[in-house]
């Protein structure tokens, strides 16, 4: 099954080390990957803000 919250697919992991998380990169691994970097930045730009005060 496909990692993504909003995805439900099911696929057949055909990479060599069998870890493959995304049915599709392009989409759901992709968004999932810009979430975790959104979430990221927020959480430093808090922390920088309370840092310096």
């Amino acid at each position: 099954m496909c990692a993504s919250q909003t995805c439900r697919a099911a696929f057949f992991d055909t990479s060599q080390s069998r870890t493959r998380k995304w049915c599709d990169m392009n989409t759901c691994g992709n968004r999932q990957k810009k979430a975790r970097l959104n979430a990221n930045q927020r959480k430093n730009r808090t922390g920088a803000r309370m840092s310096t005060s």
